[in-house]
């Protein structure tokens, strides 16, 4: 995650934010652990909060700005049916925010149409500049978290 502080702060108490906070590099998720855990043929075995989480209204949002950028790519024939299952949304939403973005998102999407590029970049400098929304990313870290996976 580019800008960890704030989410980390809510998340966790004081003393082990700023523990989680020293030890980020070692502890954050590689490239690699974020395709093993959620490349587009990932499916979730039991849900434990993203149904509630992708029809709350915190997350409908983005998930509506999240359409207007992956507009090309979401009328493919799999993106679209992945689509529709809220658990790919969240997994999306946080490749959106993290370091690494345009690898987390192609892999957790499987392709991206070119034309859609600008949109999505547009969307992370958005992220960037406005800051992370605390809560809708926290509830979303927290609903992939607790959700069982068949890779």
């Amino acid at each position: 995650m580019r800008d960890p502080e704030h989410v980390v702060g809510f998340i966790l108490s004081h003393t082990l934010a700023k523990k989680a906070l020293e030890l980020r590099e070692s502890i954050k998720l590689t490239q690699k652990e974020w395709h093993q855990l959620f490349y587009s043929a990932t499916c979730p075995v039991a849900d434990s909060g993203t149904l509630d989480l992708a029809a709350s209204d915190i997350f409908v949002v983005h998930t509506r700005e999240m359409e207007a950028a992956f507009n090309l790519t979401l009328k493919e024939s799999d993106q679209s049916e992945m689509w529709k299952r809220p658990w790919h949304r969240i997994v999306v939403y946080v490749a959106l925010h993290l370091e690494y973005s345009d690898e987390a998102v192609l892999s957790s999407i499987g392709t991206i149409i070119k034309a859609d590029q600008r949109r999505i970049e547009d969307f992370v400098n958005k992220i960037d500049d406005m800051g992370v929304e605390t809560l809708a990313f926290s509830k979303s870290i927290e609903a992939l978290s607790t959700t069982i996976i068949r890779c």
